[in-house]
């Protein structure tokens, strides 16, 4: 609890610097937005009961996730807390999926996919990148992708890095294995555009060199 609210304090603090455009070219900033999308910087070992000897060991369908917001009341790639506030919240999936959207506040996280990719300078020489899809507001209109990569170290996982992006119109993030880069799109809405459907996409590359992930081929609408 101590953890949550010191974060807490530390993201609200960060989020109106990021605002007033003080981070803006400070790469030691854990928080970076390129449009809509978020690539946050947590370096933070996973509560699990005991020590794991893979990354695989771990079963993400039926798993408590630990999701960060990255803000308030900004739409395209903001993790928004369900609750409100910045603390970190947790969600538990059963064969996948966490389904409360007949709740309040209405919620929904469903994990599409994981893999585990070698990165020789990561530590144990691997990460595990698990994809899901927050979906919340009313009637789970709001649609925003999570990605978090995990690492592991001396038998304890750690969530180094969660990018997020918003989803709508069928943006996305997949891992390019030749490249080494994690490619993330988001959907971005240009004048005119329905609420389900933006036409137009920001797109980031991230490339990771040991326990540093560096953005390239930037293009933001």
């Amino acid at each position: 609890m101590v953890g949550n609210r010191l974060w807490k304090l530390t993201l609200g603090v960060l989020t109106l610097l990021a605002m007033a455009g003080v981070l803006a070219a400070s790469d030691d900033a854990p928080l970076h937005t390129y449009g809509g999308v978020a690539h946050l910087r947590l370096n933070l070992p996973l509560p699990l009961a005991a020590p794991i000897k893979t990354l695989d060991a771990i079963n993400v369908k039926q798993f408590t996730f630990e999701i960060f917001p990255t803000g308030e009341g900004v739409e395209g790639g903001t993790v928004e807390n369900p609750k409100g506030g910045l603390e970190p919240f947790q969600v538990t999936v059963n064969n996948g999926t966490y389904d409360h959207r007949s709740a309040d506040p209405p919620l929904e996280l469903d994990v599409l996919n994981s893999e585990t990719v070698s990165i020789p300078k990561a530590p144990g020489g691997q990460i595990r990148f698990v994809y899901t899809v927050l979906y919340h507001g009313r009637e789970a209109a709001v649609c925003t992708g999570i990605v978090q990569a995990w690492t592991l170290d001396q038998g304890k996982v750690v969530l180094t890095d969660q990018f997020s992006y918003d989803c709508r119109g069928g943006a996305g993030a997949k891992w390019m294995p030749k490249k080494h880069r994690l490619h993330v799109e988001s959907g971005h809405f240009a004048a005119g555009d329905q609420p389900c459907c933006p036409s137009l996409v920001d797109a980031v590359d991230f490339r990771f060199d040991g326990d540093h992930v560096k953005p390239e081929n930037v293009e933001v609408q």
